[in-house]
This record gives C-alpha cells, sequence and structure tokens, in this order.
C-alpha cells in the first residue's frame, strides 16, 4: 500500500495540472465568446461580417479595447472608427513633441476631442484599461473627458492670452 503513495500523489499532481489548464482554457473561450458578442452589438463590427473579421475578433479578446500602436488587421477589428484612430495616435505623438506650453494644450484639446469621438460614438476603450468597459464606465469615463477638455480648453485660452498679451 505504501508502494502506491507516490503513484497516487504523481496521479493527484497531474490531474491538478490538468485541472488548471482547462481552466484557464475555459476563460479563454468566455472572453472570446464575450468579445464576439461585445462585437456583434457593436455598430461598427456589424457593419462587415466576413470570415476574415471573426478570426480577427477571436484573436482579440476585447475588440473594443484601442491600443496605442498599430496592429495588423486592426481596420476591420474598429471598422468605421480606424481614421479617427489612426488621428488619435497622430495627436498622442503631437502631445509628446509639443515644445510649449501652447503647443502642449492644443495637442491636448485635440487628443481629448478624438477621445470624447471614440467613446462616446464609437463605443470604445482607451488604455490603460485592460478590459471593456461596460456601460456604467463608458458613461463615468465620458463625463471625465468632458471635465477634462472644458479646464484643458481654458487652460489653452490663458495660455493665448499670454502668448498674444506679451507677444512671446
Amino acid at each position: 500500500m505504501s508502494r502506491d503513495l507516490p503513484e497516487i500523489r504523481a496521479a493527484l499532481e497531474q490531474l491538478g495540472a490538468t485541472v488548471a489548464a482547462l481552466r484557464e482554457q475555459v476563460e479563454v473561450l468566455q472572453e472570446s465568446r464575450g468579445a464576439t458578442w461585445l462585437a456583434a452589438s457593436d455598430e461598427a463590427s456589424a457593419q462587415a461580417r466576413s470570415p476574415a473579421r471573426a478570426a480577427d475578433i477571436l484573436h482579440r479578446p476585447y475588440p473594443q479595447l484601442v491600443t496605442a500602436e498599430k496592429e495588423s488587421g486592426e481596420g476591420r477589428v474598429y471598422g468605421r472608427a480606424a481614421p479617427t484612430i489612426t488621428e488619435w495616435r497622430r495627436a498622442r505623438r503631437r502631445r509628446k513633441r509639443a515644445s510649449s506650453t501652447l503647443e502642449q494644450l492644443q495637442a491636448d484639446e485635440r487628443l481629448l476631442e478624438l477621445e470624447l469621438v471614440l467613446v462616446g460614438e464609437h463605443h470604445l476603450t482607451l488604455p490603460p484599461a485592460e478590459r471593456s468597459w461596460d456601460g456604467l464606465r463608458r458613461q463615468r469615463e465620458l463625463r471625465l473627458l468632458n471635465q477634462s477638455l472644458d479646464r484643458v480648453r481654458r487652460r489653452r485660452r490663458w495660455a493665448q492670452l499670454r502668448r498674444w498679451a506679451c507677444g512671446c
């Protein structure tokens, strides 16, 4: 009987590893199914349904999550939002290159305007989020974006006024 104990332990360890692997596969499948359902409900996703599109969605657990860098096949995932996302990425780069406060505020203003379009009209989720936003979270993010845009516009107007007043 004591001779069987190491074999039983080894079998239990193997069973535990198999259960963990299966649990991980189930989570991946659930995320994939959820992402497919979300993508199908999104207006941009419903626009074009093709086998290539379905393959893209399956490879991206959260198709509504915008990435900071371009990915292959993202045009089919983002649909009509793709040009706005391209402009958003350009605005992010322009923001990093801004040399003056006024340029920085102008870039911030444009970036926030684009983010409002992406979140509000296209129902996309912005970095650094790791998962798609639900309706309540999206509304909160929209409110925060609008508040930020108001603050940035106010600061940009003051910066323009200072630049005009001092002639710098």
